[in-house]
């Protein structure tokens, strides 16, 4: 890697936003925003009854049509 042996963390953390932002701008990249958002998204409702100590609410299963 280019800031393998760099002595500054400073310069490694700045290259890492230019290829992460050179990388966003590509085809393939650009559907990275929306998965780290689902992620997070995700994360959140998993954690926010932990986090409030509610207890999640069960739904019950549809009856059978027939």
């Amino acid at each position: 890697m280019i800031c393998a042996k760099a002595r500054v963390a400073g310069g490694a953390v700045v290259f890492t936003l230019i290829g992460t932002v050179l990388f966003v701008s590509t085809p393939a990249g650009r559907a990275l925003p929306e998965a780290i958002s689902g992620l997070v998204s995700t994360v959140d409702g998993a954690a926010t009854p932990a986090l409030t100590h509610e207890t999640p609410t069960v739904t019950p299963a549809p009856e059978p049509v027939g």
